[in-house]
């Protein structure tokens, strides 16, 4: 049996390749450019909406988002609870790995969305929640944080902090400037677990150059120890009942001791992050504390917003929402968001905040009736006529039934019953707003997900990027778009598969990028001349004599 290769795939969220190949290109980035050049890169067209909740489902099991029936941030259970697209409960289509393993291959996953509780057999899967955002990971004691005396970024995680003259140490060397101290909260994920930790800076002849975390302010207490521009090394310390894992760096410490910056890892633990659980302690023994933040393919792309959209505004005023209460807030991210709903007099509703999808409409009306049917073509009319005052342009690319929105991919008992794609530019907005459009004020703002998924501009789009490099695969190709399409992210894992010589996963929907291979050539071109072929020589104008001065073509009918 000949030996099977492997396969290594690495995701980045949000990655573009306009801005990849910039930065590659200006040398922001020595390894990606290495890779970039010994590779096929392309764009691939994210499935819609082109956000992370979908798109990894998306590209691990090659099945389109109405298969794999992750639509949202939250999936909606047979038995009415709604739980987390970012575990594999509601992921109904097989996963790559999975795949391979009904075919002998063993997998390690690492930080991919969607992928616990585990559903394999052999294989390994390490932290399978992989949140997007920061702070989000739930099997973390708590996220990293950085500590400063100068704080000029606005962030929850961006803590001030002021040294002063070090009092009630013990254990302190003798020698150079005079200590300075300060303390350093580290919030924990369960608030209750969180900590203040003591901070000593020592120095020598030229000044402070050391920092020193302890438990308490006694030097026997260290947790870590570190210089400038360095790390220190990893401690194991108890926290919230379990051990965690930690290191400092200092960034900044300026020889007077007036400036100091340092940065605290994400304290992640020892045990309970994989499955099975010993792979974790296997793993931290012989290469270190597991991390979740580290650093190609990417689930969408990110690109400049111009203008907010208010769906909620648009419907109560359009008089297809109605509120108990005008004066509430019109916002689906308002606490108790449905018992606000008059629902004897709104023909529409929208979920609550918490599935981020006001582009997802449901019709309160009986599915099937005439009412339904009515209250459909109203408001299908309604968001496609939508002009915004200001661009003078429209401001929904599609505005799809149920029915239609299959031509995008989706279906199931997850979507709405009229879908609404905005065009490029234009985001959902979140809060309370008296309007219905709003332009950023200014500021620079990107988004991706509820724009159409083909949205360009110079460095920004909302296409994925999909790199893939090693022997066979051509060098430096990018498939010509305008010939072949888009690469999809459907297409990933058949195009994976193919190279492991093994089948795809049960419900894949997508097909093997067959040109990214070498000695395979998909691009045809027509013949120049048109060499002449004697039957067909004179067919046009004898078919259009035949319909015309027949009058086989009537007004009212389309032949064939």
């Amino acid at each position: 049996m000949k030996k099977r290769g492997k396969v290594y795939l690495m995701g980045m969220d949000q990655m573009v390749l306009p801005l990849t190949r910039y930065f590659a290109q200006e040398g922001s980035l020595p390894t990606i450019a290495k890779l970039l050049e010994r590779s096929a890169c392309n764009t691939a067209l994210a499935s819609f909406p082109s956000y992370t909740a979908n798109n990894w489902p998306v590209i691990a099991t090659g099945a389109n988002t109405g298969t794999h029936g992750a639509f949202s941030w939250f999936i909606r259970m047979p038995d009415g609870q709604d739980v987390s697209s970012l575990t594999s409960l509601g992921i109904n289509a097989e996963f790559i790995w999975e795949a391979a393993e009904r075919q002998g291959i063993k997998s390690a996953v690492l930080h991919y969305p969607g992928t616990l509780p585990s559903r394999l057999k052999q294989g390994y899967i390490i932290d399978g929640n992989a949140g997007p955002a920061f702070g989000a990971c739930p099997f973390e004691l708590a996220t990293a944080e950085a500590y400063t005396t100068d704080r000029s970024v606005e962030s929850p995680s961006l803590k001030e902090i002021v040294l002063k003259p070090a009092a009630g140490w013990k254990g302190l060397p003798a020698g150079g400037p005079r200590p300075l101290e300060t303390s350093i909260p580290v919030t924990a994920k369960n608030a209750t677990d969180s900590q203040e930790w003591q901070v000593i800076v020592l120095g020598g002849p030229g000044g402070y150059d050391r920092v020193v975390v302890c438990k308490e302010k006694d030097l026997a207490s260290a947790i870590c120890d570190c210089r400038p521009g360095q790390w220190s090394g990893w401690a194991f310390v108890p926290f919230g009942g379990r051990t965690g894992t930690v290191r400092f760096k200092v960034t900044a410490l300026s020889p007077d001791g007036r400036a100091l910056k340092l940065y605290r890892s994400q304290m992640m633990p020892t045990t309970g992050f994989s499955d099975p659980d010993e792979i974790g302690a296997e793993l931290i023994q012989a290469i270190g504390p597991y991390q979740e933040y580290v650093s190609m393919i990417s689930d969408h792309g990110c690109s400049p917003i111009n203008r907010k959209v208010y769906m909620e505004t648009f419907l109560i005023d359009k008089g297809f929402l109605v509120l108990r209460d005008p004066t509430l807030p019109k916002t689906t991210f308002v606490s108790g968001w449905y018992d606000k709903i008059d629902w004897d007099k709104s023909r529409v509703w929208l979920h609550e905040g918490v599935f981020l999808d006001p582009f997802n409409i449901y019709i309160n009306a009986e599915k099937g009736s005439a009412k339904y049917d009515q209250i459909q073509r109203d408001l299908i009319r309604e968001l496609r006529t939508w002009v915004d005052p200001d661009t003078q342009q429209t401001v929904v690319a599609m505005a799809l039934s149920k029915r239609d929105v299959q031509l995008i991919g989706l279906w199931g008992n997850q979507v709405g019953d009229v879908i609404v794609v905005l065009e490029g530019g234009y985001q959902m907005g979140r809060k309370d707003s008296p309007v219905t459009l709003e332009d950023n004020s200014g500021t620079v703002v990107s988004g991706h997900g509820r724009m159409i998924p083909t949205y360009e501009t110079t460095y920004g789009t909302e296409k994925a990027i999909f790199t893939i490099a090693g022997p066979g695969i051509k060098r430096g190709y990018e498939r010509p778009v305008d010939t072949l399409g888009p690469i999809k992210l459907l297409d990933v894992t058949p195009t994976l598969c193919h190279l492991l010589g093994i089948a795809p996963p049960a419900q894949s929907q997508g097909a093997i990028a067959h040109d990214l291979f070498e000695g395979h050539e998909m691009v045809r071109q027509r013949p120049d001349p048109t060499p002449e072929y004697a039957p067909i020589k004179h067919y046009k104008g004898w078919m259009q004599k035949h319909l015309y001065d027949y009058g086989i073509l009537k007004e009212e009918s389309v032949p064939c």
